[in-house]
């Protein structure tokens, strides 16, 4: 049990990094320059980069890593929040929320080697 919730949380936060990351597909527009569209890209990734860093964190030390995720849906609701609609809320800091969740919840399991 305490390893699907590890695979899930993982997966999720992938899959998250790669959610986030196709809102800087925005950076792309007529009329500039190849590399001027190129660093306003890897500007736009930035919050894809703090991800993965967390994410790295996270799969080598769970709770460190749920608690950051926790700490950036904070964050995000703090800043963001009076200015989105609910669905915004639910996907961004609902996910960052879950991933969070699932990172920490197998260090709250009892641990049971009969499964």
């Amino acid at each position: 049990m305490q390893k699907g919730f590890k695979i899930a949380a993982r997966l999720l936060a992938i899959l998250f990094i790669v959610f986030i990351s196709l809102f800087a597909l925005d950076a792309f527009e007529q009329g500039h320059p190849f590399w001027q569209n190129l660093l306003g890209f890897l500007i736009h990734l930035v919050p894809s980069y703090i991800l993965i860093i967390i994410t790295f964190f996270a799969w080598r030390w769970p709770s460190i890593g749920g608690w950051f995720f926790w700490l950036l849906a904070l964050i995000y609701l703090y800043f963001f929040t009076p200015v989105f609609s609910w669905v915004a809320f639910l996907t961004i800091p609902g996910s960052l929320f879950l991933i969070g969740l699932l990172f920490l919840l197998p260090k709250f399991l009892p641990k049971n080697k009969n499964l």
